[in-house]
């Protein structure tokens, strides 16, 4: 029988940094959100490679895979994954931060820059490449302006839609960002 926590029930000590990478793993095996619910910084905001294979076999055309894994180049699971597409460019989306909900941000196709801030700091990403994903933790404020028509994000988050862990305004994030 397999038991249901939530985040606040999973200890520090049950959650193990692998030495490999900066992927986080439970010891129990909660499929859960496992990101700190800290204010993060910049610091924590990370490109994560994913791994690419392409065939190198002579008179062979099976294109590229690229692997997202949980446990290997992806550091939780994703309950809810959502893409966003058809845009055109110079928009922007997101211009939000999260209380609880991390996201790893994936460009399919075309070119997207992601800004993202803390509240002191700012840092721009340009995500071009599907085997590159940006980590964007909890409590980082970031928006994506698409660069091309065909730009397509692929975002996989560590939790369900839920309205209350958005934070729409700006003004409300600096309050948030305060305690």
């Amino acid at each position: 029988m397999s038991e249901v926590m939530n985040q606040n029930q999973i200890s520090k000590n049950e959650i193990i940094k692998t030495q490999s990478s900066d992927v986080y793993t439970t010891t129990n095996q909660v499929k859960s959100r496992i990101m700190d619910q800290k204010l993060h910084s910049l610091e924590d905001v990370k490109i994560l490679k994913l791994a690419k294979h392409t065939s190198l076999a002579v008179g062979t055309s099976q294109g590229t895979l690229i692997v997202a894994e949980e446990g290997k180049n992806i550091p939780y699971s994703c309950p809810r994954i959502f893409f966003v597409l058809d845009l055109e460019p110079g928009e922007i989306r997101g211009d939000h931060a999260h209380r609880y909900c991390s996201q790893i941000l994936i460009c399919v196709r075309g070119e997207i820059e992601v800004k993202c801030t803390d509240g002191a700091q700012e840092r721009k990403f340009v995500l071009n490449s599907p085997d590159q994903a940006l980590l964007i933790p909890n409590s980082i404020w970031a928006s994506q302006k698409y660069m091309t028509t065909e730009s397509i994000l692929l975002v996989l988050t560590d939790n369900h839609f839920d309205e209350k862990d958005y934070i729409r305004k700006f003004e409300d994030y600096k309050e948030f960002r305060k305690g």
